[in-house]
C-alpha cells in the first residue's frame, strides 16, 4: 500500500483514538449534569400538575374508586382491610360514605403497573386533611410505603399512631399477644414467619418484630404475598 492510501485511511480513522482524559472526564461530567438538570424538570413538572377533579361515581373497597370520567384512583399512603380480613367491610362502607357522588380533588403522586392514579384525595367541600389521613385516623387502614410517599410518611405514621393509641377502629381488638413476624426494612413489608417469603428478605433489611402490633406501630403494612396469613380477627365486639 502506497503513502497517499496510508495517509487517506490514517484520516477517515482519526477519530477513532481514544479521548484524552481530561477531554474524557469533561464529557462524563457534562452527561452527568444534563441527567440531573432532566430529573429536575421532570420533578419540577409533577409538582406543577396541582390537583385533578372529579365526582366519584363507583367505591370498589375502603381505598379504591372510579370517577364519573373511568379513571381509577387509589389512595395513597395507605392500605385498608382485604375482604378476608375483618373491618373490610366497615372500611368500604366509610370510604362510600364519605365520597360516592361528591366531587373530590385528587393529587397524583404516582401511576401503579394497574395504570391506576396512585393519589391524595380530598373532599371539595371539606378539604384538609385528605380522605386518606381520615381513615388512618378512624383506625380504618394503616400506613403502606412507596417511595412516592415519603415525603408525608411521617405525617401518616403519626396519624396511625394516634388511632392506635386510642384504640379507634380495628385497633380497638387487634391481637397484641406474642408472635413472631418478620419486617423488610426496605419496602416496610412484613410477613409471618411461616411464610416462604421471609425467608427470601437479605439479612441487612431482615427486621424481627414480636407481635402484629409491634410491626404495625413501626409502620409496616402485611406483604401481600403472606396477606392471608395475617388474620385481623377482633378479639371481641
Amino acid at each position: 500500500m502506497n503513502g497517499k492510501s496510508d495517509s487517506t485511511i490514517g484520516r477517515l480513522t482519526s477519530w477513532l483514538v481514544p479521548l484524552p482524559v481530561p477531554r474524557y472526564s469533561l464529557l462524563i461530567f457534562s452527561l452527568t449534569i444534563g441527567s440531573l438538570l432532566v430529573t429536575a424538570c421532570e420533578a419540577v413538572d409533577r409538582s406543577s400538575r396541582g390537583r385533578e377533579t372529579c365526582r366519584v361515581e363507583k367505591v370498589l373497597d375502603g381505598d379504591t374508586v372510579i370517577c364519573a370520567d373511568g379513571r381509577t384512583v387509589r389512595y395513597a399512603g395507605i392500605d385498608t382491610p382485604e375482604v378476608f380480613q375483618a373491618f373490610a367491610d366497615r372500611a368500604r362502607q366509610t370510604n362510600r360514605a364519605w365520597v360516592l357522588g361528591q366531587m373530590v380533588e385528587y393529587e397524583e403522586v404516582e401511576r401503579d403497573h394497574y395504570g391506576r392514579s396512585v393519589a391524595f384525595v380530598y373532599r371539595k367541600d371539606w378539604g384538609p386533611p385528605s380522605v386518606n389521613e381520615r381513615l388512618l385516623a378512624e383506625g380504618l387502614a394503616w400506613v403502606y410505603f412507596h417511595e412516592s410517599v415519603r415525603p408525608n410518611w411521617d405525617r401518616l405514621l403519626e396519624t396511625q399512631r394516634r388511632a392506635m393509641r386510642a384504640g379507634r377502629g380495628l385497633w380497638g381488638v387487634l391481637s397484641r399477644e406474642p408472635a413472631p413476624f418478620i419486617g423488610n426494612a426496605r419496602t416496610r413489608r412484613f410477613h409471618t414467619a411461616q411464610c416462604v417469603m421471609a425467608d427470601r428478605i437479605h439479612p441487612r433489611y431482615r427486621r424481627a418484630f414480636a407481635s402484629l402490633w409491634e410491626a404495625f406501630w413501626e409502620g409496616y403494612a402485611p406483604a401481600r404475598e403472606c396477606a392471608a396469613y395475617v388474620r385481623l380477627t377482633p378479639l371481641r365486639r
